[in-house]
Parts: structure tokens; C-alpha cells; sequence
């Protein structure tokens, strides 16, 4: 939402300066998140830092896509400890349906906790 606004661009943006939730793909967008957002620096992260990255994709993919492997050089060249896994689910935005994905909950739970991930049966 940061490049040139159209007309209904414009108006979602008007709605969040004022505190406003917006629905986006039929998602409900918080001002305080959509704010957040963009207001963050992912480029200016303290060294140190212990940044999680997990990449929806499917069975096949064994590495990251090209553009998160690039971020995530750039935040370890910065000094930060940044780690991303592919994770493999459906597209859930292009679902109708909410679906569970427990593999990225199991994921989440053990990159958050420091566990060390098992292998998939």
C-alpha cells in the first residue's frame, strides 16, 4: 500500500489514519496493525536480533524462495540470527474455507520455543 494509491487504495488508507479496521480480501485489517506495518524497518534490526521466517509452499519446496534467502543474507551480513523453514500447506488465501495447517503450527511453536524440529513423516 505504499506505492501510488488508486481511488480505492486511497479511501482503505484514509479509513486507517482515522482508526478505522478495513476488510482486505475479506480479512479484517486493524489501524493499529496496518500502522505498525508501516512503520517498520526490517532493513535497521539491532545485531542480535533473533528473527523467524516461515515461507508457505508445497511438498516440493526444500528451500526458501529466492527473495526471502536475499533478506535473510542481508540480516545475518547485519549481525542478526535469522533462520526461515518452508512450510508446506494450501494457498489459504485463495481458500474459500478456513483450513488448519498443523505443520505450520508445529513450525511456529518449535522456531518460537527453541526446540529442535522433527523430522516429517
Amino acid at each position: 500500500m505504499r506505492g501510488e494509491a488508486s481511488r480505492g487504495t486511497s479511501r482503505l488508507m484514509h479509513l486507517l489514519e482515522q482508526g478505522e479496521s478495513v476488510e482486505v480480501a475479506g480479512y479484517s485489517l486493524s489501524a493499529a496493525l496496518a500502522q505498525g506495518m508501516a512503520l517498520a524497518d526490517l532493513d535497521a534490526l539491532q545485531p542480535g536480533t533473533h528473527i523467524v521466517c516461515l515461507e508457505l509452499g508445497d511438498e516440493s519446496a526444500e528451500a526458501v524462495s529466492p527473495a526471502l534467502s536475499a533478506q535473510l543474507q542481508r540480516w545475518q551480513s547485519c549481525g542478526c540470527r535469522a533462520q526461515a523453514d518452508v512450510v508446506a500447506g494450501s494457498a489459504f488465501w485463495q481458500m474459500q474455507e478456513s483450513r488448519d495447517c498443523p505443520d505450520w503450527v508445529a513450525t511456529s511453536l518449535q522456531r518460537l520455543t527453541g526446540a529442535p524440529l522433527e523430522a516429517s513423516s
